[in-house]
């Protein structure tokens, strides 16, 4: 799978399109005439953001465990965000 194009990324949600960090469309929905289209849009445009923090979470829940120790819900979120990550880099 190749990877994304890196964020920012951006929406113009009255043409339905969202845009890269160099202002190139990256997606195109055709004109967004419904509400959920938009809230769409604007899910896409921020799912750089999103995995970026993701990552940045795990890697302090990995540090805390190491450091106090944690409980086995707290492994589970690690190993479940670790699929996430990995999903959402074609892994």
């Amino acid at each position: 799978m190749p990877k994304h194009t890196p964020g920012p990324w951006t929406n113009d949600p009255k043409i339905g399109v969202t845009f890269g960090p160099d202002g190139e469309p990256i997606q195109t929905g055709g004109e967004l005439c419904h509400e959920e289209f938009r809230a769409n849009a604007a899910l896409i445009a921020t799912t750089p953001e999103l995995l970026e923090t993701l990552k940045a979470t795990v890697k302090y829940l990995r540090f805390l465990r190491e450091s106090y120790g944690v409980g086995s819900q707290v492994n589970d979120m690690i190993r479940e965000a670790d699929c996430i990550i990995d999903k959402a880099e074609g892994r």
